[in-house]
């Protein structure tokens, strides 16, 4: 059964096996970045590509966005996955999904002035969904995707974080 292009009988197999077996729902994730030049870097993910760079007026040359935008994008694309997974469990089907994500940081703390936190203060999300549910069950949909967001938990909590020097070859 397919719904919202999404394989749910699959989706139910894979559950299943996360479940009998907790070992499968263990992933590492990887990348490799490299500087372009300038404020420009490439990431190499899975074999997809994903470039950023700042704007002109970050002294960046305005090519792709820029990290914190990034962000922005993976909460995006991590809530519109989570969506569709869980109405397509629940038998919802979605006419329209979208995501307006601003975030607002102060640039100074980049530049390192003091006192000035260098990440976003705040980051809202409105969702924007029209399907074949009640409002009430698209709250509920909601709820459990907001709950069981990796992004959103990235975000919102204080993961461990090891950046360290790599020993010259």
């Amino acid at each position: 059964m397919d719904i919202n292009g999404i394989d749910v009988t699959g989706l139910r197999s894979a559950i299943g096996s996360v479940e009998k077996d907790p070992a499968l729902g263990h992933y590492t994730f990887s990348g490799m970045t490299t500087w372009k030049g300038g404020a420009r870097s490439s990431t190499m993910i899975r074999g997809f590509t994903i470039k950023a760079d700042e704007p002109v007026g970050l002294l960046g040359s305005n090519t792709a966005p820029n990290a914190v935008e990034l962000v922005l994008s993976a909460l995006g694309a991590c809530l519109t996955v989570g969506v569709a997974y869980v109405a397509a469990q629940r038998g919802i089907t979605i006419q329209s999904l979208n995501f307006t994500i601003e975030g607002e940081l102060d640039i100074r703390g980049f530049f390192g002035m003091k006192g000035i936190h260098p990440g976003y203060e705040r980051i809202g999300v409105t969702v924007h969904l029209q399907a074949d549910a009640a409002r009430e069950e698209l709250e509920t949909l909601l709820t459990t995707v907001i709950e069981t967001s990796p992004v959103r938990d990235i975000i919102a909590r204080n993961v461990p974080l090891n950046i360290q020097l790599a020993k010259p070859e």
